[in-house]
């Protein structure tokens, strides 16, 4: 794992604003000075990373591995999407260009707004775009309120009484929107300040409701957990825990083996439906797959010595792919030419050992060609010019045949 420290700036991806954050770390003893692009937000608020890797104590960290590709984001990448962890600058004249290019009505908001970041100014964008009033909050100086995603969700109604208590009550637009929404509901900053300040030993709050209650019952911190873990599984087992049924037991130890009895059946059920639901939908995959692959049985081509032909059972494609360490059944080949998605097409030696895979497109042309991916070296992994001829005669063969198919197929 690599520490770095991370720099952003905002561009444009195919017509879109899109805000990138960039790694960059010295050399050390066990590697080389670098800097790689490992966060990218959208302006519609997807987030994608790669290389990205997030430790409890040391924080977001880079892998080791050399891989470019991106994915969505599923690990928490808030401090990074907020610029928390991020060595932000003010918008530079080129960035406000690149996005008031975009979207021209947006820069009334931006100018509104003053000097910002790009974490800052992504952020409003992606609210801009859901309510265009943003632009009105920014003007007034309620920037918090303006960047709260429940608020903007909120009816008019809902929203123009908590823009009165904040013009009625100084200091209040730097408020959280459940700090606003307490103090509306009678309640004081005092007790909203007891509240959030009555944490588990992982530092987790409470709703009011459980706070009210732990406090009431006089419930020891190291039973803290506890609570957490029967309010968890009660919810789980479809429980309504905002019922004072659920969230204040009266004997919360009994109460929590009795979820934990309950939840356990729910997990037991689900766990044999969901076994239900995976063994027929791999019989039918299965089934699929054969019934495609029958279609091809009989197109077979020989050349120097070499056999290419399409698999006709999942137990060959399985001991095909773990000879030549590839993914045909982790990436779910077998699904995808099931669906007929793609066409396999395997070539092996005259003694049966596999030597090459080919993946032929649903339009017939050639997608991936490779022969043992062991090293995932391209240059090693290109299949021998034996192999390419034997895959050029199948496909000559297959052309052919696609065309009597055809002629079958308009003459019944």
């Amino acid at each position: 794992m690599i520490k770095a420290t991370f720099t952003d700036y905002i561009s444009k991806y195919r017509g879109k604003i899109v805000r990138y954050v960039v790694a960059t770390w010295p050399a050390s003893r066990n590697n080389d000075a670098g800097s790689i692009t490992v966060f990218r937000e959208f302006e519609n608020g997807k987030k994608q990373v790669r290389r990205l890797c997030f430790r409890p104590i040391a924080g977001y960290m880079i892998d080791n591995s050399d891989s470019r590709w991106w994915c969505n984001a599923i690990m928490d990448c808030n401090a990074l999407s907020n610029g928390d962890n991020v060595y932000g600058h003010a918008l530079s004249d080129e960035e406000i260009a690149t996005i008031t290019e975009a979207h021209p009505n947006f820069r009334w908001t931006l100018q509104k707004a003053g000097d910002c970041n790009c974490a800052k100014a992504m952020k409003l964008l992606q609210q801009w775009l859901k309510d265009p009033d943003v632009e009105l909050l920014v003007g007034a100086h309620y920037d918090r309120l303006a960047l709260n995603r429940s608020f903007i969700r909120y009816g008019k109604d809902r929203r123009m009484a908590i823009l009165k208590f904040v013009r009625e009550n100084a200091g209040s637009e730097n408020w959280p929107i459940t700090k606003i929404k307490f103090v509306m509901n009678g309640h004081t900053e005092k007790e909203y300040g007891e509240w959030k300040s009555f944490k588990d030993n992982y530092g987790k709050s409470f709703s009011y409701e459980s706070y009210k209650y732990l406090i009431s019952r006089k419930i020891k911190k190291c039973d803290l957990g506890l609570y957490r873990d029967y309010i968890e599984m009660a919810k789980e087992c479809g429980h309504n825990v905002k019922d004072k049924y659920w969230y204040a037991p009266k004997n919360l130890k009994k109460a929590h083996d009795k979820v934990m009895a309950e939840v356990e059946l729910v997990r037991e059920a689900r766990r044999q439906e969901q076994a239900r639901q995976a063994k027929k939908e791999t019989e039918l995959k299965m089934a699929e797959f054969r019934k495609v692959a029958k279609k091809f049985k009989d197109l077979i081509t020989k050349f120097h010595g070499l056999t290419a032909y399409v698999p006709q059972d999942t137990e060959t494609v399985d001991k095909h792919a773990k000879a030549l360490h590839q993914c045909l059944v982790y990436a779910d080949y077998i699904g995808k030419m099931a669906r007929q998605k793609c066409l396999l097409v395997f070539i092996a030696d005259s003694n049966g050992k596999p030597v090459a895979t080919a993946e032929i497109m649903s339009d017939g042309k050639l997608g991936q060609f490779y022969g043992n991916e062991l090293h995932h070296n391209y240059e090693k992994m290109k299949p021998s010019a034996d192999a390419e001829k034997a895959l050029s005669k199948w496909l000559k063969m297959f052309e052919d045949s696609k065309v009597k198919l055809h002629q079958r197929k308009e003459a019944a």
